[in-house]
């Protein structure tokens, strides 16, 4: 453990959804927390999802008040506040509200209290349209780096933006890989009482799908195809794991109609289709799983796909933004085309037959990613400001 820390970082988290991108916020803090002897604060909004589970483990927070996305006066009011008194160094930013609003804090600091503030961006979303805008390049400036997380997306950045290159960091967005197989191997002994709780057969070849419920997403794709094959192949189930956010009434529509659709199948059908609501502990779910569906419309990075290899699990992924590098281009898993008519459906089924012919060959893939995405590098590249 460094002892040597002379700069100190607090972590901004304006998001008040519960995803991926939320989820990885607070569990960074919390391994930083646990791992380096400093403190390091998280400003959380007060309407945040994931605000329990923040206090649950016991992070230092400070609640800030909701608002607009851009220029949220009382929040940078409040933050300006806690950061006069409480000077940090670099501030820890996961999206373009948290630039927004970290722009203006390092303004107004330098400005009002003549104190400096360094801004990190840890890019978890995709850029999406072209900001190359006198506002965003001015925004993007104030960044001390930019962190994304795949070779694909640098080049997106680059192409999108001014922001210089020399400023760019690529390391892969990190979790606790080995705390993580630890979890599974535990859960694997219980296999038996799980598939009890979720009425899941020996014979049962089970698709799952994490994540919040939202219709980019596209967990009601995965549910229509899966459909279309159950007839003939009755020992099968899907598992749906997660929950719509509730303020967001796209999402919680979009769960209404997987129910409807669901509902609007005989019995027999239900019960190969389980809805399951958002788990702590996703390792019970991935121990239970034969093939992870990845099939999100723009996925950037998602932490799901390096779950499911870690657990050893086919994944199957989309064609389409970070899984495509994910998945080391069908390397490392099956992906599927959305422009191709039915080729989601087409590659479950060939799961399923080969597995029915028991010629289902699973290859592990745990030990290449266990070191790739673990912590070890985003502790590297923050030990290294901390140490300045």
């Amino acid at each position: 453990m460094e002892t040597n820390l002379k700069k100190k970082i607090g972590f901004l988290l304006t998001s008040e959804s519960l995803g991926g991108l939320e989820l990885n916020v607070i569990n960074t803090v919390e391994h930083f927390h646990k791992n380096f002897p400093s403190d390091f604060p998280l400003f959380i909004s007060k309407n945040a999802a994931t605000l329990d589970r923040a206090k649950e483990k016991k992070l230092n927070i400070t609640l800030l008040p909701s608002g607009p996305k851009y220029f949220n006066i009382k929040c940078i009011i409040k933050l300006l506040y806690f950061l006069n008194k409480n000077p940090i160094d670099f501030l820890y930013l996961s999206s373009e509200k948290d630039i927004d609003l970290g722009f203006w804090c390092k303004i107004f600091l330098q400005l009002f209290y003549k104190k400096k503030l360094q801004l990190i961006y840890v890019q978890q979303m995709q850029l999406g349209i072209h900001k190359k805008d006198f506002y965003h390049t001015l925004k993007y400036l104030s960044l001390f780096n930019w962190i994304t997380p795949l070779e694909s997306l640098k080049i997106e950045l680059l192409h999108k933006t001014h922001f210089h290159k020399n400023k760019i960091k690529v390391i892969p967005l990190s979790m606790d890989t080995y705390g993580f197989v630890k979890k599974l191997s535990i859960h694997k002994n219980h296999i038996p009482e799980l598939k009890i709780k979720y009425n899941i057969s020996e014979k049962d070849f089970v698709f799952s799908i994490l994540g919040r419920i939202d219709p980019g997403k596209g967990q009601l794709e995965v549910l229509e195809n899966f459909l279309q094959i159950i007839l003939n192949f009755p020992n099968s189930k899907l598992l749906i794991i997660g929950s719509p956010t509730h303020q967001e009434s796209l999402s919680v529509n979009y769960y209404d109609q997987i129910k409807a659709l669901i509902k609007s199948k005989s019995p027999k059908i239900q019960e190969q289709i389980i809805l399951i609501s958002h788990v702590d502990d996703p390792t019970t779910i991935y121990s239970l799983t034969d093939c992870l569906i990845v099939s999100s419309q723009k996925e950037t990075f998602g932490m799901v796909t390096i779950e499911g290899l870690l657990s050893e699990t086919i994944v199957m992924g989309k064609k389409s933004g970070g899984t495509i590098e994910l998945l080391n281009f069908g390397n490392r898993g099956i992906l599927y085309d959305p422009h191709i008519s039915n080729d989601l459906q087409n590659q479950m089924l060939k799961l399923l037959i080969l597995n029915q012919q028991k010629k289902l060959n699973k290859v592990s893939y745990q030990k290449e990613v266990l070191f790739e995405f673990s912590y070890f590098k985003m502790e590297r590249f923050f030990k290294d400001l901390m140490i300045l």
